[in-house]
């Protein structure tokens, strides 16, 4: 029995021993200028199987999870020569730094690859091509990096007909005089333009489905002012010739939710539910889930709390409730993630609502935080079955965040249905800077709902309207009589979150040119409980802008693009040269460089028309 018992102690150290990790933290540069390299491919080999993935940050490192050892690291990037180290050796309790400096060059051509300092022993160098994975001061970053990543040395992307989108039917023009309603569930997500930015940098086709007009538009601030009072939502509209239709009119009707500080946001509870499957192992998804979750991480306060979930043949706790202030624990157990196995979506969504409920804050901040490529194919998979559980689930008081990932089986129609009947938003993560978006400038919005089941009803004045049409928002539609219904679900607002819709509108020429042109009404009820809804009512004068603002311009635009993109019916005599034009005069408020950023994307696209 004592020799038995110190078996077991032996070989419970030795796990121990196996299980200990160290980090290797490589910076890569470029040889000549000296520069950072983001977004550069890393594998880990041990012989010679890869046993990490990951890709460098926007400061040209990356920090890998490795146990003491002797390794083989690959690192390549487009427009260098791919290479490998060999012999890299992780020291237990020691420093591990890998410095690189990539040679320029055909990425098909052998070259040596120059080692600017490694602090522990390096045996030899390989003058083997290798993969391309990249990796950023520890965090994995994938080869799309938007406006931080040039893509004129790109190879020709792969196809992407395993992605799913669900399928888009633009809105009509309405007659006035037979229906002057016009209802619709507000929808803060963005994910439809990162997606959209994604295609077009990887030189794809942009599939007319992935193009949700209103994404386009809400993916950018527009500097609404704050609402005042007891309403957490203030309403803002202008009136303007349209753009493409000049004989009509466009309405914007801005939304601005309440913003709020970190520290005044109520306590929180969130859970990582993150899809470990092998259609993860790519470079643009679990390195890149593993990577914003950090960036995420260090948005947080001490007292908040995190448990994380995984899911692929089967779902697992690999992290229970633990403070932020154990920081160090948790960013472990993230590093630790590995890809591979089916794909048990719906029973790792339960899971995690199990564990959100578990640990329930009473009028807190409680939210699942799921990131996926979206490819459920184990358990629960038809929309339907996902949709159900998701509706059950958002009764407990716990909301939903989808973050979609990688390219090739992206299923956006899954992830935004979820995210829709949820109480959710979606986001499409393409690189870190996204990420940086999601969880740095939009961080309240995108975490703490201030208002739920919002929903937006303007009544037309048919003397003024002959018809009317809601540009996108097509699968946000309601019935007149959802608005008052309020057991009817409709979206929810983020703190600081701003909602713009546009209405192209054909003037009744026999009718009066004054007076109001619509009434605008509101409903919302408060993120905590289930009290009645409360309503607010505003109206729009019939007097059209002489000079429309850059918001008004630059939201324009940016529907003009939708239509071009969509080859809608409506598009009228949109074209590529005045959406253009129109947006470059909107760059008053682009502090952060978004909308400089979305007139060299369209410039891109139109160039390859």
């Amino acid at each position: 029995m004592k020799q038995i018992s110190i078996f077991v102690l032996f070989l419970f150290f030795s796990a121990h021993t196996l299980r200990a990790q160290q980090y290797l933290m490589l910076y890569v540069t470029d040889a000549d200028t000296k520069e950072e390299l983001i977004g550069v491919s890393i594998k880990v080999y041990q012989p010679d199987s890869v046993i990490r993935k990951a890709i460098t940050d926007v400061i040209g490192k990356a920090r890998i999870p490795l146990a003491p050892g002797t390794y083989t690291v690959e690192v390549g990037y487009t427009g260098y020569l791919l290479q490998k180290v060999e012999g890299v050796v992780v020291l237990k309790d020691a420093l591990n730094h890998l410095n690189i400096a990539l040679k320029a060059g055909p990425a098909s051509n052998l070259g040596a690859v120059e080692i600017v300092s490694y602090k522990v022993p390096l045996i030899k160098q390989d003058q083997t091509s290798g993969g391309t994975t990249y990796t950023v001061n520890g965090i994995r970053v994938p080869p799309t990096g938007g406006a931080l990543t040039s893509y004129s040395t790109r190879s020709a992307p792969e196809p992407i007909s395993g992605e799913g989108y669900s399928a888009i039917v633009d809105n009509a023009f309405v007659a006035c005089a037979k229906d002057a309603f016009s209802t619709f569930s507000i929808d803060v997500d963005r994910a439809s333009y990162a997606n959209v930015r994604r295609l077009i940098n990887d030189g794809q086709t942009v599939p007319r489905d992935a193009v949700r007009i209103e994404e386009m538009i809400n993916y950018f601030n527009y500097n609404y002012p704050q609402p005042e009072g007891d309403i957490p939502v203030k309403i803002v509209t202008e009136l303007g010739k349209c753009p493409w239709n000049p004989e009509n009119h466009l309405l914007m009707v801005g939304l601005q939710g309440r913003d709020m500080f970190k520290v005044d946001m109520p306590p929180t509870n969130l859970v990582f539910l993150v899809d470990v499957s092998g259609s993860m192992d790519e470079p643009d998804k679990l390195p890149l889930v593993q990577q914003s979750l950090h960036f995420l991480l260090d948005q947080l306060r001490p007292t908040d709390r995190i448990s994380l979930v995984t899911y692929a043949g089967h779902t697992e706790v690999t992290l229970t409730s633990t403070p932020v202030a154990e920081k160090e624990k948790i960013k472990k157990g993230i590093d630790d993630l590995m890809a591979g196995g089916g794909t048990a979506g719906a029973s790792g969504i339960q899971l995690a609502y199990e564990m959100a409920n578990e640990n329930f804050i009473q009028n807190g901040n409680n939210r699942v935080i799921l990131c996926t490529d979206g490819d459920f194919n184990v358990g629960l998979s038809s929309e339907e079955e996902l949709v159900q559980l998701i509706e059950k689930e958002r009764k407990s008081g716990v909301y939903l965040t989808v973050l979609g990932f990688g390219t090739g089986n992206y299923q956006d129609g899954k992830m935004q249905e979820l995210a829709d009947h949820g109480n959710g938003n979606h986001a499409y993560i393409d690189h870190l800077k996204e990420a940086q978006k999601v969880f740095g400038a939009e961080f309240s919005g995108t975490i703490m709902t201030i208002a739920k089941d919002v929903k937006l009803q303007l009544e037309f004045d048919s003397n003024l309207v002959e018809s009317y049409r809601l540009v996108g928002y097509e699968n946000r539609v309601l019935a007149k009589e959802d608005f008052d219904n309020d057991a009817k679900d409709a979206g929810e607002l983020g703190a600081g979150h701003t909602v713009t819709a546009l209405y192209e509108i054909v003037p009744n020429k026999q009718g009066q040119g004054y007076g109001n042109l619509a009434a605008i009404r509101f409903r919302y009820k408060p993120s905590v409980g289930e009290q009645p809804s409360t309503l607010v009512e505003s109206f729009v004068p019939a007097v059209c802008r002489a000079t429309p603002s850059d918001n008004f311009t630059f939201a324009t635009a940016v529907a003009e693009s939708g239509l071009l993109l969509r080859d809608s019916k409506y598009k009228a005599n949109a074209n590529w040269e005045h959406l253009l034009a129109n947006a470059r005069t909107g760059l008053a408020n682009d502090k952060d460089g978004y909308r400089m950023e979305f007139i060299t994307l369209m410039e891109k696209y139109h160039q390859r028309q």
